[in-house]
């Protein structure tokens, strides 16, 4: 065989004995098992675009909260390839994956506190593994007024199924939260899924950490 071939060869060899990464299926989210605190508006979730019947928080936690908790799942998720439900690619087969994540409870609520003025000391640059991107820390500190900080918390109740063995690999409950001055928008529910994301993966064998 020439030698030129040799390589080739060996490549094609490695990439055909590589193997297959398992999958991590996070299922649909059941509208159900969610709760949203009478305090907490969720509104902030809907389309701009306006509907003759508002959705229920629930339909907007799951168009909105729950693709952002899949796409961080995704993102984080290490020695595993993940499915998000919410994506194109659900058109797979879920019988596919061997795991499946499913969410059981999702509740929301919120908390405030009044904070004295007080001093942020730096934070050196911290990678989220959730969003894949590199936080540049806070380098000199600053002083941060009085005020009231708000808390939006998302609390799961969680298990990892394992079709090949046909019982849980992992379950759990876990917890997401954003802290923030003035009213939650957007950005908060987001930073709370991908908090969730986390604390999940944490108590699995597919932890970032």
């Amino acid at each position: 065989m020439p030698r030129a071939f040799l390589p080739l060869l060996i490549l094609s060899t490695a990439l055909l004995a590589a193997p297959v990464p398992d999958l991590l299926f996070v299922g649909p989210l059941d509208t159900a098992v969610v709760r949203v605190g009478s305090t907490l508006d969720a509104s902030v979730l809907a389309s701009p675009k306006p509907s003759r019947l508002p959705p229920s928080p629930a339909a907007l936690v799951a168009r909105h909260f729950h693709p952002r908790f899949g796409e961080a799942v995704g993102m984080a998720a290490r020695k595993i390839g993940v499915i998000d439900s919410s994506a194109a690619l659900s058109a797979r087969d879920p019988d596919s994956s061997r795991y499946v994540l499913l969410l059981k409870s999702l509740s929301f609520s919120e908390s405030s506190v009044t904070v004295p003025r007080r001093y942020l000391p730096p934070t050196p640059p911290v990678f989220d593994p959730a969003t894949g991107a590199m936080s540049p820390g806070n380098r000199k500190g600053y002083s941060e007024g009085p005020g009231r900080v708000t808390t939006l918390t998302a609390r799961a109740q969680w298990i990892v199924w394992d079709n090949l063995a046909r019982a849980p690999a992992a379950r759990g409950t876990a917890s997401g939260a954003s802290s923030y001055r003035g009213a939650a928008g957007k950005s908060q529910w987001d930073e709370a899924a991908r908090e969730l994301a986390k604390a999940i993966l944490r108590q699995t064998a597919f932890s970032p950490f």
